[in-house]
C-alpha cells in the first residue's frame, strides 16, 4: 500500500482522492459434509475471476485424508458452465512445472491447479489444499492470520465448529458478492461519497 501511495503522490494525486487498502485473502474450510450446492458454490468462489479477485479462495483447509473427488467434480462442472479464460492455463503452466519438478502432489484441469501442502498462499489461480488433523489447527491458523483475511468460506456447521469470527464468515458461493456491511466496505462507500 505504501508503494502505491508513494506512486500516487509522485504523480500528483491528492491524498484525499486515494483509498488504498492492503490485499486480503479468502480461504475456505470444508469437512466433507458439503452438499452439491455448497460444492458448486465453493467452485465459484475459487474459479470466478481466474484467481485474481479478492474474493477468490486461495487456500482450502480439509480434514486429513478427505476424498477430493467430489470437489474436483464440482470444479469441472463449474468450468463446463464458465470456461477458463484463454490465458489461464498458460499462466498456471510455470507453477505446475515447479510442482512436477519438486514431486509435489497436484491436480490439473481446465483452468485450475490444486496442490496439496502446507497452508501457504500460491500464485493467482493456484489453489492450495491444506490438510489438518483437527478443527483446532484451523482455528489457530485463522486467529494468527486474521489481519490478512478478507473472509473464510464455510458452511454454517463448519463455521461453528471451527469458530470462524462472524465478520469473516462467508457462505459457499458468496465470496465474490459484496457484503457491503464490513468495515472495509463502509470505508470505501464513505470515500466515494466524499469525492
Amino acid at each position: 500500500v505504501d508503494s502505491w501511495r508513494d506512486r500516487a503522490t509522485t504523480a500528483g494525486l491528492p491524498a484525499k482522492r486515494l483509498h488504498l487498502r492492503p490485499r486480503r485473502i479468502t480461504v475456505a474450510v470444508i469437512d466433507g459434509s458439503e452438499d452439491f450446492d455448497a460444492r458448486i458454490g465453493l467452485a465459484e468462489d475459487i474459479l470466478v475471476h481466474e484467481g485474481l479477485g479478492e474474493g477468490n479462495v486461495v487456500l482450502l483447509w480439509a480434514p486429513h485424508g478427505l476424498d477430493a473427488d467430489p470437489y474436483f467434480e464440482a470444479f469441472s462442472g463449474f468450468r463446463q458452465v464458465m470456461p477458463a479464460h484463454a490465458d489461464t492455463d498458460g499462466v498456471l503452466e510455470m507453477p505446475r512445472a515447479f510442482l512436477k519438478a519438486a514431486k509435489q502432489p497436484y491436480a490439473w484441469g481446465d483452468g485450475v491447479l490444486v496442490s496439496r501442502g502446507d497452508p501457504d498462499v500460491q500464485t493467482a489461480g493456484h489453489l492450495r489444499w491444506a490438510e489438518n488433523d483437527s478443527p483446532d489447527a484451523v482455528t489457530t491458523w485463522i486467529d494468527a492470520h486474521q489481519n490478512a483475511l478478507g473472509g473464510v468460506v464455510a458452511t454454517e456447521a463448519v463455521a461453528r465448529r471451527v469458530q470462524i469470527p462472524p465478520a469473516l464468515h462467508i457462505k459457499p458461493g458468496d465470496a465474490q458478492r459484496s457484503r457491503l456491511g464490513t468495515a472495509a466496505d463502509r470505508a470505501l462507500m464513505a470515500f466515494v461519497r466524499s469525492l
